[in-house]
């Protein structure tokens, strides 16, 4: 379900002025369990911000990153969950302009 999220969210951070640096699986040697992380950062090479991908589903099995759910920065409160785009595209899309405004505010501080 999510391959069309993960093309939306990559999309939109381009278009805002970021770059993904770095795409990672996430492993134990990580400290973080889960799908993936993305390093994302400016193109003026301002710090990075990592995106944690969960790499769970509800029984607990290890899932691959074209299978996650959400998104979020990983030290922040912020998140965004890959909602069905058949049920509510508009939705998907004023969640995932939140997600990107709200890296916009850590960037700009």
């Amino acid at each position: 379900m999510s391959q069309s999220h993960l093309q939306d969210l990559y999309g939109q951070l381009v278009q805002r002025g970021w770059k993904v640096v770095e795409h990672r699986r996430s492993s134990e040697t990580l400290d973080v369990p889960g799908a993936a992380v993305w390093e994302i950062r400016r193109f003026d090479n301002s710090p990075a911000i990592l995106l944690d991908f969960p790499g769970f589903d509800g029984v607990g099995e290890n899932i691959d990153l074209d299978e996650s759910y959400a998104c979020g920065v990983r030290g922040r409160p912020i998140e965004l969950y890959f909602s069905r785009v058949n049920r509510s595209q508009e939705r998907w899309l004023e969640d995932l302009a939140s997600f990107i405004a709200a890296l916009d505010l850590i960037e700009t501080g």
